[in-house]
């Protein structure tokens, strides 16, 4: 309601407004605008775990490749590169899966260094526990002093005005997978770039080994 009325008053008054007040009235629907996207984001987290009507054998490969499609604008403007291996099918949520890469792949763009191109690497390898995937990127690092607290809800590293979002990223991604009894954790080096690791376990189902010859770099340029 704030929002729509200022956007109306803001467009009766235009031509009335001086300078200083449009520029306020320019504050306060960006300020509703992260509002309204800090509750969807908030309902969105507190729903996580609760339908599991659509578990089912899913393959991390197209989860990708959607990935990829979503967020090719951003990918397009900083011609980020994606490097992956072939990757296995496990017993989980398409749409969560597709939450959890997409976070972290949004984010070593997002993050990435001043006048230089993204590029993340998704490895993924088989050991007694589990199914382990890393997401590396070449962005600006976290301190050391800061691996854990990137998991926290509302938890900011960095000033808003240089680094849009709620805050809750990263949280989501810790609540699906440890829904999923799975763990997250992340490996850093400030201004050389992150990894980010994920642990799930193994599916009670059949899945694709991965290939030694299998590694595809995908480029922005061969999705447009």
């Amino acid at each position: 309601m704030i929002g729509m009325y200022t956007q109306l008053l803001k467009k009766r008054m235009n031509t009335q407004l001086e300078p200083t007040n449009q520029e306020f009235m320019g504050y306060i629907t960006e300020g509703v605008s992260r509002m309204q996207h800090l509750l969807d984001d908030l309902l969105h987290y507190s729903r996580l775990g609760k339908d599991h009507a659509d578990i089912k054998e899913v393959d991390l490969n197209n989860i990708i490749f959607v990935v990829i499609h979503n967020l090719m604008p951003v990918m397009n403007e900083t011609k980020a590169e994606i490097t992956t291996q072939n990757l296995p099918k496990i017993m989980a949520s398409s749409t969560a899966m597709i939450q959890v890469f997409q976070n972290l792949v949004a984010n070593a763009i997002k993050f990435r260094k001043k006048d230089s191109v993204p590029q993340i690497i998704i490895k993924f390898k088989e050991n007694t526990e589990g199914y382990l995937f890393s997401i590396k990127d070449n962005g600006i690092g976290i301190k050391k002093e800061y691996a854990q607290r990137v998991f926290n809800i509302f938890e900011r590293l960095n000033a808003r005005q240089d680094y849009e979002g709620s805050g809750i990223g990263l949280a989501t991604c810790k609540k699906i997978v440890e829904n999923m009894s799975g763990r997250i954790w992340v490996r850093s080096i400030e201004g050389e770039g992150s990894t980010f690791y994920i642990l799930f376990p193994k599916p009670k189902v059949g899945h694709r080994k991965p290939t030694k010859i299998s590694n595809t770099k995908l480029l922005v340029d061969a999705f447009a």
